[in-house]
């Protein structure tokens, strides 16, 4: 009920920034926690849409909020980027997986196993799919973007597995502690639109899985294509770490006044179809 509640407050109080209402996309309260997708934009007619898939510990009572915000910047900062109308550009908040809890706080093991991603890629790959479906059901042109952090990008890079060639146009890992894949081939999308961004220090994460379960790590996988790793302007990024993950949500974090974060920019320009 928690849960429930915190969407409805999400969808009646929040909007984005230039007043466009919030969307519910997806919805169950099946299994281990209730699951939602929320999107910032119109999905059905936005020449550009990005879904973002976080990683572990995500929730929706702790977890919707924030994320909503993460992807109002995004869709804010892609308009700048990449020069496109507001009304060209959604981004959905994709906590439509049980994603592993978070091992610091209920010592719960499975963000070592990817048994939680292979379960998120299928759904994520059937909500790819239907969204490019859908799209293509009422004429026009489509630019649809893949983003993932953490967790979440070896449950995005599972699913791109799955979806095969002609869904997504665009797919990018954050942080990433192993592919899905073993190839950059394998995903279903052209090698010069598959994308990595790893900052230099303070994130332990970043391929960290076992290749034999998790895939490569994408920093090393031939022929991806390498986005900024320089997040040093972003609020909250600490050039000596105090701890090994201080900057792992470094990625999307807003700028600090008067700076850029830079691997934020390169995210949005490639959501544009800037880059």
């Amino acid at each position: 009920l928690e849960d429930l509640q915190k969407i409805d407050e999400q969808l009646r109080t929040k909007q984005a920034s230039d007043g466009t209402p919030l969307s519910l996309l997806a919805l169950d309260t099946s299994g281990e926690q209730v699951k939602a997708a929320v999107a910032v934009g119109d999905v059905d007619h936005a020449q550009h849409v990005a879904n973002f898939t976080p990683g572990m510990g995500t929730n929706v009572r702790e977890s919707l909020a924030n994320y909503v915000d993460v992807a109002d910047r995004m869709r804010d900062n892609t308009v700048d980027k990449a020069k496109v109308e507001p009304s060209d550009v959604a981004v959905v908040a994709w906590l439509n997986y049980d994603a592993p809890t978070d091992v610091t706080k209920t010592f719960d093991p499975s963000v070592a196993s990817t048994e939680k991603a292979h379960a998120g890629a299928d759904r994520l790959a059937g909500f790819l799919t239907g969204v490019r479906s859908w799209r293509d059901e009422q004429g026009g042109s489509l630019h649809l973007t893949s983003v993932s952090h953490s967790y979440g990008s070896t449950t995005a890079g599972l699913a791109m597995l799955q979806v095969g060639e002609g869904v997504v146009d665009d797919h990018i890992y954050l942080a990433s502690p192993g592919s899905g894949a073993d190839s950059v081939g394998a995903l279903g999308v052209d090698p010069s639109h598959v994308w990595v961004s790893a900052v230099p220090e303070g994130d332990m994460v970043q391929g960290m899985g076992p290749d034999i379960t998790f895939g490569r790590n994408p920093e090393q996988l031939e022929g991806i294509q390498h986005l900024s790793g320089d997040a040093t302007g972003a609020q909250g990024y600490d050039p000596h770490p105090s701890s090994p993950v201080a900057n792992h949500s470094s990625y999307f974090a807003p700028p600090k006044p008067g700076e850029r974060n830079k691997v934020f920019d390169d995210v949005c320009k490639v959501l544009g179809g800037a880059k």
